[in-house]
């Protein structure tokens, strides 16, 4: 998938929270965008790491690995 509208979604003020879908069916909620980290960089995207404070844990997507996204329908957890 094309990252270009993730990007759109994470610089949208103030940001609409959505859902990452990923081809082994798991859904990733971003409801923060200061969540989210692109490396290396925007330029050269291969890893997406997706900070969970509540659970202090992470998810680490790659970008091909992308299957859908849902706008507005994540929700804090």
């Amino acid at each position: 998938m094309d990252v270009s509208r993730v990007f759109e979604l994470l610089d949208g003020r103030p940001l609409i929270p959505f859902a990452v879908d990923l081809e082994n069916g798991k859904r990733i909620q971003v409801t923060h965008p200061e969540n989210v980290t692109i490396f290396p960089d925007r330029l050269r995207v291969k890893e997406i790491l997706i900070w969970y404070p509540e659970r202090d844990g992470y998810s680490i997507i790659w970008p091909r690995g992308i299957s859908a996204l849902h706008v507005g329908e994540a929700r804090e957890a």
